[in-house]
């Protein structure tokens, strides 16, 4: 019995530095989506400019209400709050994994968030650049959730 709970301590040492590097890697994806929210907003400016050069003319639109739409769909592609939650739950997740007490099931819901705000960054993005970061996130995520059956 006593080498049986020597062996799920090494086991739960090994799961937790696991789950360590899981949650710094996503960090590290989530600050690479941070720094791309600055850039998706001129970006998606520049194209749609693009788009109106000369047209504006031609249709007569008013070049205030172009502004107003340019900034509505810079809004929609706002993901500062996903961002943000994305950051509370990592350091909720590391709390619990650095804690001594049984948190599956805390860690099994945590995935379930950590998934659905990555999910609304992949869908807010009309960048292909931040959705590569997304799809690599949404990877890290579903690896830490496959780890997370482990812990009790």
């Amino acid at each position: 019995m006593a080498a049986c709970v020597k062996e799920r301590k090494r086991e739960g040492v090994s799961l937790k530095k696991d789950l360590l590097g899981l949650l710094g890697e996503l960090k590290e994806k989530t600050d690479e989506m941070q720094s791309w929210q600055t850039q998706v907003r001129a970006i998606l400016l520049e194209r749609m400019k693009k788009r109106l050069e000369g047209v504006e003319k031609d249709l007569g639109l008013d070049p205030q209400r172009v502004a107003q739409e340019a900034a509505l769909l810079a809004d929609k592609a706002d993901i500062a709050e996903e961002l943000s939650r994305l950051d509370e739950h990592i350091k909720q997740c590391r709390a619990l994994v650095s804690g001594s007490e049984s948190v599956g099931k805390k860690l099994d819901f945590y995935c379930q968030e950590l998934l659905r705000e990555v999910n609304t960054v992949g869908s807010k993005s009309q960048v292909s650049q931040l959705t590569q970061i997304v799809v690599d996130a949404k990877a890290i995520v579903e690896r830490f959730r496959e780890q997370v059956q482990n812990v009790e």
